[in-house]
């Protein structure tokens, strides 16, 4: 990725290593990471309101449609459903929810998708 996003991807790789997602795929504006069991994370950097940044949970399942979730939304869901507080939502604490609550988020029944959707609608 390019500046200023390159020193925010080495802080995003090194907190996904340690829930199993390596980096697949590392372009100027994005980078991907897969832990080969149907989930991936993509960091995205906002291209003209730098350093604007999106971070999603993409399911994707051999057989299934690619279904794509936006961390924040996801911190919202998770405060909603289990009445725990969140800090906001920076790239640190959305990186540390992941790593907190990656049996959550990575749970093979997705248990968040139709509150998230609901929250999501336009």
């Amino acid at each position: 990725m390019i500046e200023p996003y390159s020193h925010l991807l080495r802080n995003v790789e090194r907190s996904l290593m340690s829930i199993g997602f390596g980096l697949r795929r590392d372009d100027d504006y994005r980078a991907s990471f897969s832990n080969g069991a149907g989930w991936d994370i993509e960091f995205e950097g906002e291209r003209y309101a730098a350093p604007a940044f999106d971070l999603l949970v993409v399911r994707n399942k051999l057989g299934q449609p690619k279904v794509e979730f936006s961390v924040r939304i996801l911190m919202q869901v998770f405060e909603k459903s289990s009445g725990k507080a969140l800090p906001k939502p920076s790239l640190e604490n959305q990186l540390e929810f992941l790593v907190k609550n990656g049996s959550w988020v990575f749970a093979e029944s997705v248990p968040y998708e139709t509150e998230y959707h609901h929250l999501n609608r336009v």
